[in-house]
């Protein structure tokens, strides 16, 4: 049996970190900026940033009918960490680079008419992307808006176990994947030198390959390329962090 965390997500945390980013960083508005990276804060410049960023998603069910199943059981949970560094080149424009870790775990338990089935999934990928962004200030320089471009390139590895009534398949996959992507999102500083930041993915273009392993046999493998155009804002698919500024001047 594969493990998988009993972490439990609620999407409730993550409406009050919205909520609490937008109070506290209203309340800074008045401020002095002597010492802001941005000085004024008008702008963002001559500062070095770091960041760490999480997103995660998760969903159950249970006794659900199917045309030809009965879904008795289904856990899913995608998580995954970023750490973001960048410098400011310029006014509201910056370059810089980030390393993310993801995980997926599912697990589903249904009925068909051999019997019960337990499908269970582990995914793992790493991936590092070097990114340019642009800022927009919002009113007086407390919030900003950004758009990011990056260039990603990710490793991804999964095992695949399907116990069924007269046999057990496991199957392995590894991939290599690069993909260009652009992740809009807002900025609200809590401190001259920290800010919360909120954002999410609306276009992607990619390029994969993967190999597949059935039960220690090689037994499939191919090239994907995919594009990907989306503008629905999904609250529990947003990337939330913080963000620390080191005036470099």
């Amino acid at each position: 049996m594969i493990e998988r965390p009993h972490f439990k997500a609620k999407k409730w945390t993550i409406l009050l970190f919205l909520v609490l980013a937008a109070f506290s960083g209203t309340a800074q508005e008045e401020e002095d900026e002597a010492e802001s990276p941005a000085g004024d804060r008008s702008t963002l410049k001559t500062s070095v940033f770091a960041s760490t960023t999480f997103s995660v998603k998760h969903s159950e069910s249970e006794n659900v009918t199917r045309i030809l199943q009965k879904l008795d059981d289904s856990y899913r949970l995608d998580w995954d960490v970023t750490l973001r560094s960048g410098y400011f080149i310029k006014d509201n424009f910056a370059v810089g680079g980030y390393f993310k870790y993801a995980e997926s775990n599912n697990r589903i338990e249904y009925t068909n008419d051999e019997g019960p089935v337990l499908d269970e999934t582990v995914e793992r990928s790493y991936s590092i992307a070097p990114f340019i962004r642009n800022y927009l200030r919002l009113g007086k320089g407390t919030f900003y808006l950004f758009n990011e471009t990056n260039l990603e390139f990710t490793y991804g590895s999964g095992v695949q176990q399907v116990n069924s009534v007269e046999d057990i398949n496991r199957n392995t996959t590894d991939s290599y994947a690069l993909k260009l992507g652009i992740q809009p999102g807002i900025t609200a500083f809590i401190t001259d030198v920290v800010s919360v930041e909120v954002g999410t993915s609306v276009l992607g273009l990619s390029s994969e390959y993967t190999r597949t392993t059935t039960n220690g046999i090689e037994e499939d493998e191919g090239y994907t390329w995919s594009n990907e155009v989306s503008f629905e804002i999904d609250l529990l698919s947003l990337f939330l962090g913080l963000t620390f500024y080191f005036p470099t001047k």
